[in-house]
């Protein structure tokens, strides 16, 4: 049975990250990439809310999120950053 259900998650997760990669590639338009994302891993990611952060030169900026009206958080969200420490390895 372990064996069933890992595969559906393995199959969940192939198809999210192919529509995310579909959308990516055929879209120029940031903000509709950027909600495809995420709609993709709320797909695969079982969570209450979802955001996406940019970072330039240290400093981050939340430029989407999801599921936080729904819990009336958003007078809550922080959408700038600064002193984030990034990881020094790279992960392909």
């Amino acid at each position: 049975m372990t064996d069933d259900h890992e595969a559906e998650d393995e199959l969940r997760y192939s198809t999210a990250l192919a529509a995310a990669a579909a959308v990516v590639n055929s879209s120029l338009d940031v903000e509709q990439v950027l909600d495809r994302i995420l709609e993709q891993v709320s797909a695969v990611v079982p969570a209450d809310t979802y955001n996406i952060i940019l970072i330039r030169e240290g400093q981050g900026h939340m430029v989407r999120w999801r599921g936080y009206e729904a819990l009336d958080l958003v007078d809550q969200i922080t959408v700038s950053y600064t002193h984030l420490t990034l990881p020094t390895k790279r992960i392909v």
